[in-house]
């Protein structure tokens, strides 16, 4: 996938018009900061990179992430980061699908849980998972049952919490999925190919 350096992204941001929280127009250093914060926040996706100059260089999907994410001031970052994955690992499966490859998509939650257990996969405390379950409407807070004296509670109805009410947890299973899917594409020697910038 091209990468390009972040004077380039700057100028493509400055011609569509893309603003800074403050409503301010969009300046190097802002998309340099950018870059930095995105790269810390998701280094797994490796979208950033150096050239031979030890210019910073940016690919495509992570000029996405700058204007879907980190420039997009009409969702609060948590919900736009969400959405932005979900848009990725929608264009790779439309990929596998189209090119008849195999794939996998993991459940998010693979087995029933504990409250305990639960608490520690979304790293919060029990009382607090407790609160989002009693929440539910009635038929999904009857999906539990016991096994040595341990409530347990479905699989389905956690995953339901988990990408309601635990998008950090949500967020890291997405950003896993999209690195796993990006590398089997490439392990069949194909990359994704968006042709233009999104529109805005």
């Amino acid at each position: 996938m091209k990468h390009y350096r972040i004077r380039k992204l700057w100028n493509t941001l400055e011609e569509r018009e893309f603003k800074t929280a403050s409503g301010y127009e969009v300046w190097l250093k802002d998309v340099q900061n950018a870059v930095a914060i995105m790269d810390k926040k998701h280094s797994a996706c490796e979208w950033v990179d150096k050239d031979m100059y030890n210019y910073y260089l940016v690919d495509l999907e992570g000029y996405f992430w700058l204007e879907d994410v980190y420039f997009n001031h009409k969702k609060k970052p948590l919900e736009a980061d969400v959405n932005f994955f979900e848009w990725l690992i929608e264009n790779y499966v439309n990929t596998f699908q189209e090119y008849k490859l195999d794939y996998e998509i993991p459940p998010i939650i693979s087995k029933d849980m504990t409250f305990d257990e639960f608490a520690k996969f979304v790293n919060r405390k029990r009382q607090t998972v407790q609160k989002k379950f009693y929440k539910l409407p009635k038929l999904r807070k009857q999906n539990f049952y016991y096994l040595n004296n341990k409530k347990y509670i479905d699989k389905d109805v956690l995953e339901e919490l988990c990408r309601k009410h635990f998008k950090q947890s949500y967020l890291k299973y997405l950003e896993n999925l999209y690195v796993n899917l990006r590398e089997l594409l490439w392990s069949y020697g194909l990359e994704m190919n968006y042709g233009q910038t999104k529109s805005k």
